[in-house]
Formats: structure tokens, C-alpha cells, sequence
């Protein structure tokens, strides 16, 4: 039960809790390097070279926002902890419009390969021949896919204080998709649903919030995965640790847009070929920590991910298009699959390419270990996107009240 996992999870870095509750940034943000050796865990952290030092750059005083290591490749290599990194957060927001922007890691040694491995992936890779030939099956459950479902999940969501990843609401929300899910799961024994905890190499946890997975175990080729994936966690860039984070369209809607799906799945009773997993990952705002884990361990294991779809962000319609493919940190064969299945199955809408630089959401994780990987986002990046994010106003009615534009996404994922 999940309540066990919590118990054990509450139990995760209470000191550095404690501080986060007491001392935060607020209105006025001045970064302080100076740390103890009884001060919170540390963490290295990989970014943009140049988007991380206009951020230090920011700060008046001249110290660090956080302690600089090296550069590779145009990558910076750095240090911070576990304050700094939600202000970095932040900040990202707002000079990058970036959900997070950076990736966290344990050691010096995990962000070496990180900035490895980007350079090894190739988003000219090939790894499928795609076709688009399963309409009798894939029609029907475009047609069953509804607003109003995909509308109360991210009422459902976005009604909690904040879904920040080490915060009551953090698990609470974990606790609501894991119900949500096993829910839609119930009566198919090829459907199955577990927290994925998040654990480094000595057991520790990265994270007190768990990842959700549902799996579809596949009836032909189970060993051939196919991800789809959004994160679950809010944060508020300026509210502190205990700050109102609804993040309805960040990323309620993108859990919202994946439920659908499964719903429709199940309505259907479609039993995929291939297996397929739905993952609300952990802890992105803080450095994809939750799909970073996930797709590390999946490589380690060589599973074969075939494909993984990333939904973040798909309920706020921008001016010049209904869906903007993300070309950077991605695999372009895939990406151009993604535009024949709109042309197929939705060729009203108008797709557009977009770029959203390193770490901007979880689809760069899997990127990372050389799986294609695509993520589909709601508006032209960074000029029409919802700018209500990480703030107390990412409600949905910046949309309307509505979920017309996430059920775009549903039957994308469909």
C-alpha cells in the first residue's frame, strides 16, 4: 500500500524539510554559497552553460548562486543544495520560461557521463519503421476520448495546496494518481500499478515522492516498451517550500491528458502488441529526478524502450498552432511519426516545430540514455506558453475552465 511507502518516505532528509519550511528565498532572492558541514545535502547539477551564468549574474552582491565547477561541451558542472536548486528553479522560469532546466545528480562522476551521453545521442538515430496502419482500432478510441474526464482530473489535482515533491501534497498527489489509475486498471489482469520509489546506489532516497507506473503488459512483443510519460509535481517559484503550487496546466494537464487515455484503453479493450507504461514522474521541477532515475535504471537493465511520448503542459492553447513538436533533445524519426499521427487522426490541427533547450522537461532523460523520445507541447516555445506556471494564477481557468486543448493531447497519446 501506498500508505507504507509513505510512512518510509517521510521519514527522507526531515532536516533539510525542517529548513525549507523555516528558511526560504522570498520576494527579494539573494543566493548565499556559504555552507557547513551540517548543513542540507548537497547535489551536483548539470545546465546550459550560458543560461546558468546569466542567472549568476543576476545576483547584485556577486556571490554565487551556486558553487561552479566546470564546463564541457557547453554544459556547466555545479554545486548546490536542496534551497538552491528550488531557486534555481525559479529562476529558470523566469528568465528561460524552463521547467526546470537543469538535471540533479548524486555524484561529480553521474554528471560527467550525463554530459557524455547527450553528446553520444543522436537525434538522427533510427530505431523504428514506423507505420500508421492499426485505424480499426486506433479510430474508435480517438472518437471515445471526452473533456469532461480529462476537465475533473486536473480539477482533482490542482485542488491540492501544492504538489511539490517534498511536501505532504507532493505524496498526496502521488497517493490520488496511484487511486485514479489502479481504479482504471480494475478487472484486467494484463494491467498493473505501483509507486516507483526513487533510490541512489546506496539506498538512499532522491526523493520522498514515488513515480507512478501503470503497465500494460504487451500480448505479442512484451519486451518492446513504449513509455508515455508527464510529471506530477508543482512547484511555486516565489511562495517558498509551503507555497499554493496548483500547477493545473503544469503538469495536472498532462496527467490529465495520459488518464484519458487509459480510460479509453480500458473502455475499449485494446491489448497493445507492445508493452506500454504510463509514468507521472517525480520530482521534475527539481531536475527531472524521477524520470532521470527511471530511465538510468532502465538502461542499466537494457530494456528496450522503443519509443517514449512526453506530455508536459497541454491545456493552454497558444496563437499559431494546436501542437508544438520539440526538436531539440529529441529523435527526429519520431518526432515526424508524431506529425503523420496528427495529420491522420487529426488533420484539422496545426502542428508546428518548436525547441525548448537542455532540460526543460522529462523527454531528456530518456534522450540521455539514447531512447527516442518526443515531447508534443501546447504552444510555441517560449513566446505563447502559459506564463502563469509555477505561480498560485496556473489555474484552469487560464484555460477556460475547459480541457479542449489537453484532449487534443489524449488522443495523440491514444
Amino acid at each position: 500500500p501506498l500508505e507504507d511507502f509513505v510512512h518510509r518516505t517521510l521519514r527522507f532528509s526531515l532536516a533539510a524539510l525542517i529548513v525549507a519550511a523555516a528558511v526560504y528565498f522570498g520576494s527579494s532572492l539573494v543566493f548565499n554559497d556559504s555552507r557547513t558541514e551540517a548543513g542540507p545535502p548537497q547535489y551536483w547539477l548539470t545546465a546550459d552553460a550560458s543560461e546558468l551564468a546569466h542567472i549568476r549574474s543576476l545576483n547584485a552582491e556577486g556571490t554565487p548562486v551556486i558553487e561552479f565547477i566546470e564546463e564541457r561541451n557547453g554544459i556547466a558542472i555545479a554545486k548546490a543544495d536542496e534551497l538552491q536548486l528550488a531557486a534555481l528553479s525559479g529562476k529558470m522560469h523566469e528568465s528561460f520560461h524552463k521547467c526546470s532546466g537543469f538535471i540533479r545528480h548524486s555524484t561529480y562522476e553521474e554528471a560527467v557521463e550525463t554530459i557524455s551521453n547527450f553528446a553520444a545521442a543522436s537525434p538522427d538515430a533510427a530505431f523504428v519503421d514506423y507505420t500508421i496502419d492499426n485505424q480499426a482500432a486506433v479510430t474508435p478510441m480517438v472518437a471515445a476520448a471526452q473533456e469532461p474526464t480529462i476537465r475533473q482530473t486536473i480539477i482533482d489535482l490542482s485542488a491540492l495546496h501544492t504538489r511539490r515533491h517534498d511536501q505532504q501534497g507532493g505524496l498526496d498527489g502521488a497517493n490520488m494518481i496511484l487511486s485514479k489509475w489502479r481504479t482504471l486498471a480494475t478487472g484486467r489482469s494484463d494491467m498493473s500499478v505501483m509507486p516507483y520509489a526513487h533510490l541512489n546506489a546506496s539506498g538512499d532516497f532522491l526523493t520522498p515522492q514515488p513515480s507512478i507506473v501503470l503497465t500494460i503488459q504487451g500480448t505479442e512483443f512484451p519486451d518492446e516498451i513504449v513509455v508515455v510519460g508527464g510529471h506530477q509535481d508543482s512547484i511555486n517559484s516565489s511562495g517558498g517550500a509551503t507555497g499554493n503550487a496548483p500547477g493545473a496546466d503544469d503538469d495536472a494537464s498532462g496527467i490529465a491528458s495520459m488518464t484519458e487515455a487509459i480510460r479509453v484503453i480500458k473502455e475499449k479493450n485494446f491489448r497493445p502488441k507492445r508493452t506500454v507504461q504510463f509514468m507521472a514522474y517525480a520530482a521534475e521541477e527539481i531536475g527531472l529526478v524521477g524520470s532521470k532515475n527511471i530511465a538510468d535504471n532502465y538502461r542499466l537493465q537494457n530494456k528496450n524502450v522503443i519509443g517514449a511520448l512526453q506530455l508536459d503542459m497541454t491545456n493552454f492553447k497558444g496563437a499559431s498552432a494546436d501542437i508544438a513538436v520539440i526538436t531539440d533533445f529529441t529523435n527526429a524519426a519520431q518526432n515526424q511519426f508524431i506529425k503523420n499521427l496528427v495529420t491522420a487522426y487529426q488533420p484539422s490541427l496545426v502542428v508546428i516545430d518548436s525547441a525548448c533547450g537542455y532540460a526543460c522537461s522529462d523527454h531528456a532523460s530518456w534522450h540521455n540514455k539514447q531512447y527516442p523520445a518526443s515531447m508534443p507541447f501546447e504552444a510555441k516555445y517560449p513566446a505563447e506558453y502559459n506564463t502563469a506556471i509555477h505561480k498560485t494564477t496556473d489555474t484552469l481557468d487560464r484555460s477556460n475552465n475547459n480541457a479542449n486543448h489537453a484532449l487534443k493531447f489524449s488522443k495523440l497519446a491514444i
